[in-house]
């Protein structure tokens, strides 16, 4: 005799599904989908991390699927046979009950199983990243294993104990209620009635969440003992609940004869759903007056109390916390969990009920005797929303109130209204989704093979899609910002609630307008089609028309509405609506990113109206105007958000001559030679500029790194605030200090660094000040001018011409990239020329001037003093004046020059890395011929007409920087080759270069009015 025949059969039987092996391809890839989501996500955090975050995640998921799939599938596997009338016929045979339910569980756990067995590799590839062990893998592997035994012998227990098969479900949840939830309820309150809040371990054996949170390292360390006896119960519960199956399934199969006192437990369910009996002939007599299919799908009169008693659950819940509580029970967390259960539950609720009556009676072949009737289409449907409005109305309408009322509580609780906004948001999708959830169940139950598919079917599309589709967006964005910028998408509240709200809302419309259609016009197609199966989705969109005898033969649709069109029409028409959704999106984000401006800003002057200087310091633009008012705009930058979309002035002081910038503090200089300092970040605004008492005698000021350096009249170079750049030195940061009485050209390699206390001297300052020590750099007598570039270095003249350097000696951008040469700890000699005359600072760097009209880089290579600017550096441009050429950002970068006509022209530079074009030609921009200067730097440039008006192109400075598209691609590239180890990490610095939003056209911005005295 062959052991186990039933089990052997479907076996083999499974074999022969398509499913079987589409089941375990369709897991699988889920499950490479969520680990590569979440590794995406979690870019920015270690290997050992993500491979942490995958493993937990999946896992849960993993859980969730086994207490789910199990009872699912074994849920109805003996009460159709029932209901069927086959169950008897095997028991005719020398069969047992251990072989037709371990057959059954075969036949209904192969697929299941076989899908939660392709998991295990995907999460074992967790070990190759770290941060997991192998003991804590393999005890998940049986914590999961275990799991899906336990759920599946719950439900073939209640299929064992039921016929009707939403009594199996029911019977299914309160078994898993009871031997898993109950007892750690229990656990819970011992543990609130003892002093010491400790739950007993023995309570929580049998529940399998406890089992799967024990199972991990952090955990079982301690509790060892407690996962072994936990998992050992559970798997004891699945023996003893396959053997109750075995030997109830026997006796339970036969159709036996009502009798008083032998079936109290079925008249009781029958009491529970449809009242007592004198009522139920009056009650059903008055629905069918209404609708016939209204008294066919609300037969069962109690049904609403069933709701009411849910919620009246849930408001003794809620009574008891808050007199447990009390004011801690107003907590965020507590009114948002209860929202989350009553709306969950309701849907779910909803979605079971809509499609349940159509799913039963197509199944047993009722609807097409409906369908004989002289009832339409749409008396069934109205009758089924009839029902399904006895039963939800009510509740839905005091749960909408509840949560208005709890809305209004955290709206006056909470400052930014962030709750009261999501609860707004989730009682309009409850709304929306109790009536997609109707439509599409019923559309669902007319062509599932049973209830439960249908409300899967339902779910999927209106709950799950949503969430799924947002993830998608929410993680491909993340994932770009991760690869290509410095920080992950990091939106506000209000970005999150969109994209749920959104996704949520275009799921209802969509899913449940195109079922309201489907039923309304295919209603007698869909519930005949086991008559005329419909063909595959495949089929349908690939094959031609054919002959009636033919289609019916292969499967395929015979109803229709006249002749169906070529399937290349088809397919032009999805291109036409992708094409079309893709040019609506592109115009729509063209239209919103349009800059607003603010309007021309006009100043007043009395004599010229030619700016003397403008200077920038990362995206805020700094001016002095002719009268010496002093106006800035853009962003305070770095780490202030603030931003001034049209120019400013600071301050009502005039005078001003030049404003230089070192790590976090601003200098000013004067035309009477006095210095005034301020917080640079909040320059203006919280911190006003206040004098330094140092006295009337300064030429020229610049800063660099932590240091800011001036220059007296008498033509000595100092540094102060030198205490803090020579800690920066010690640390390996850039140094510019010299020791005292050292020679100003020395050199970089050889310079020591000398400690902050032997390079103080004796400042001549009175007062206290707020500038630290002042020390003099060098001997020297002879400087004339410098200028700063941020963390690079410092350029400088003397007034023989000659030109100097101290700090990172590097080229701008040269053709051979970013290379750094070496760290000058004092002024170094860079060439041999002695024909300086001005320095300028460009889109990169620093640049100088010399008396031919010259433009050089002089950073291309090592600094000599004894060779010349052609050896060392790059002749930039010839033939140009310093007022008559400036450089900016538009898109790539572009040079542009005044020419003595009066034009303006440009042309894009090949040498900038970023660029992305070779050099081109000159080229006109504009018509006018009344250009008088030309002014660039951080990117924008800034030029002046005749009338005074003064006009800005290249980066926006009132909008957020960010990178380009190539410089994103080159920064996803490198970081991708270094997380895989094709590359080197070093590359994932790329996301320093922050590429501005670009005006490439002159736009007017301010304009100088000449005032005569006395006007």
């Amino acid at each position: 005799m062959t052991l186990l025949p039933i089990v052997g059969r479907e076996l083999r039987a499974a074999a022969r599904r398509t499913s079987t092996y589409w089941t375990r391809l369709i897991v699988a890839l889920v499950a490479v989908l969520l680990g590569a989501s979440i590794f995406i996500v979690d870019l920015g955090a270690s290997p050992q991390e993500i491979g942490q975050f995958i493993f937990r995640g999946l896992a849960g998921l993993l859980l969730l699927y086994c207490l789910v799939q199990g009872r699912r599938a074994s849920a109805d596997c003996l009460s159709e046979e029932k209901r069927e009338g086959t169950l008897g016929l095997l028991f005719l045979t020398d069969l047992k009950g251990y072989d037709v339910v371990l057959g059954k569980l075969a036949a209904t756990s192969v697929g299941g199983f076989y899908g939660l067995m392709t998991v295990f590799p995907v999460l074992a590839m967790t070990l190759l990243l770290g941060g997991i062990s192998s003991g804590e893998f393999w005890r998940m592997v049986l914590v999961l294993v275990n799991t899906f035994l336990f759920s599946l012998a719950i439900g073939v227990m209640s299929s064992a104990l039921s016929r009707d098969y939403r009594r199996a479900m029911a019977a299914n949840f309160f078994l898993l209620l009871c031997l898993a939830a109950a007892p750690p309820a229990c656990a819970s309150v011992i543990a609130a009635c003892r002093p010491s809040n400790q739950f007993p371990p023995a309570l929580l054996y049998s529940c399998p969440v406890y089992t799967f949170f024990t199972a991990f390292d952090i955990l079982y360390l301690s509790r060892r003992v407690d996962f072994w006896w936990s998992l050992g119960l559970t798997h004891a519960l699945v023996w003893l609940l396959v053997g109750l199956a075995s030997r109830v399934v026997p006796h339970t199969w036969q159709d036996r004869p009502s009798k008083a006192g032998r079936n109290l437990w079925r008249e009781f369910w029958q009491w529970l759903s449809l009242g007592r009996k004198s009522k139920q002939a009056e009650y059903r007599r008055r629905l069918l007056n209404i609708n016939a299919y209204y008294w066919l799908a609300g037969r069962a009169r109690l049904k609403p109390v069933h709701v009411w008693v849910f919620l009246g659950c849930i408001a003794l819940w809620w009574v008891i916390g808050w007199l447990a509580a009390g004011a801690l029970w107003m907590d965020e967390s507590v009114p948002v969990t209860t929202a989350l259960l009553l709306n969950t539950t309701l849907k779910m609720w909803v979605v079971i009920e809509a499609g349940q009556r159509l799913a039963e009676d197509q199944h047993a072949g009722a609807l097409e005797l409906l369908l004989s009737t002289p009832l339409s289409v749409t008396d069934i449907l109205r009758g089924q929303w009839l029902a399904l409005r006895r039963q939800f109305l009510n509740p839905l309408l005091a749960v909408l109130a509840l949560e208005l009322v709890l809305a209004i509580l955290m709206w006056r609780r909470s400052s930014d209204g962030r709750i009261a906004t999501f609860f707004a948001a989730g009682m309009l999708m409850l709304v929306a989704d109790v009536f997609a959830l109707g439509w599409v169940a019923m559309r669902a139950a007319l062509t599932a093979r049973n209830p439960n598919r249908a409300t899967i079917a339902a779910v999927v599309r209106i709950l799950v899609a949503p969430w799924v589709a947002a993830s998608l967006v929410w993680a491909l964005v993340n994932a770009w910002f991760v690869l290509t910028s410095d920080n992950a998408w990091n939106p506000s509240w209000k970005v999150g609630l969109g994209l749920w709200f959104g996704c949520g809302l275009a799921a209802d419309v969509i899913f449940g307008l195109l079922a309201w259609w489907q039923l309304r016009s295919r209603f007698r197609q869909y519930a005949l089609r086991r008559y005329a199966p419909a063909p595959t989705r495949f089929s349908r969109w690939f094959h031609r028309r054919r002959p009636v005898a033919a289609r019916m033969a292969s499967g395929q649709r015979v109803f229709g509405r006249g002749p169906k069109r070529p399937w290349w029409r088809r397919k032009a028409v999805v291109a036409a609506s992708v094409l079309v959704l893709a040019g609506v999106g592109m115009g729509w984000s063209q239209w919103r990113s349009r800059p607003v401006y603010s309007p021309v800003v006009t100043v007043s002057l009395a004599t010229s109206n030619t700016p003397i200087w403008i200077s920038a310091w990362g995206q805020t633009l700094m001016m002095v105007l002719p009268d010496g008012s002093l106006w800035r705009w853009g962003q305070i930058w770095p780490v202030d958000e603030r931003r001034f979309v049209a120019p400013e002035r600071i301050g009502t002081n005039d005078g001003w001559v030049k404003v230089s910038f070192s790590a976090n503090r601003c200098t000013a200089l004067r035309r009477d030679g006095s210095l005034w300092e301020g917080k640079q970040i909040n320059l203006g605004i919280d911190e006003p500029l206040t004098p330094v008492a140092t006295g009337h005698e300064w030429l020229d000021v610049a800063g660099y790194g932590v240091a800011t350096y001036g220059i007296r009249r008498d033509g000595t170079l100092w540094v102060w605030n030198e205490a803090a750049a020579t800690r920066y030195a010690l640390k390996g940061g850039p140094s510019v200090l010299a020791p005292p009485g050292s020679n100003s050209v020395q050199a970089a390699s050889t310079a020591p660094i000398a400690p902050a206390s032997s390079s103080i001297k004796a400042s001549t300052r009175a007062g206290d000040g707020s500038i630290g020590r002042m020390t003099q750099v060098g001997t020297n007598r002879n400087w004339a001018a410098l200028k700063g570039s941020g963390a690079n270095c410092v350029l400088a003249l003397q007034t023989d011409g000659t030109l100097w350097a101290w700090g990172f000696l590097r080229p701008a951008w040269s053709p051979q990239g970013m290379i750094w040469f070496t760290n000058a700890l004092t002024p170094v000699q860079l060439c041999s020329n002695t024909n300086w005359v001005t320095i300028s600072s460009m889109f990169g760097g620093l640049s100088v001037w010399n008396r031919s009209g010259e433009l050089w880089d002089p950073f291309v290579q090592p600094p000599h003093a004894e060779a010349s600017v052609a050896s060392v550096g790059r002749l930039i441009l010839a033939n140009a004046s310093p007022s008559r050429v400036a450089m900016a950002y538009c898109g790539l970068s572009e040079w542009f020059q005044v020419r003595t006509n009066g034009t303006l022209w440009r042309k894009s530079d090949a040498s900038a890395p970023w660029s992305g074009a070779p050099e081109g030609a000159w080229r006109q921009v504009g018509a006018r011929t009344d250009w008088v200067f030309v002014w660039g730097g951080a990117g924008v440039a800034i030029g002046q007409t005749a009338d005074g008006t003064l006009w800005t192109w290249g980066a926006d400075l009132t909008r957020q920087a960010s990178p380009d598209l190539s410089t994103r691609l080159q920064i996803a590239r490198a970081r991708l080759a270094g997380i895989f180890g094709t590359g080197s990490r070093a590359g994932l610095g790329l996301g320093g270069f922050k590429a501005p939003v670009f005006v490439r056209d002159p736009r007017p911005f301010m304009k100088l009015e000449l005032v005569p005295p006395g006007n």
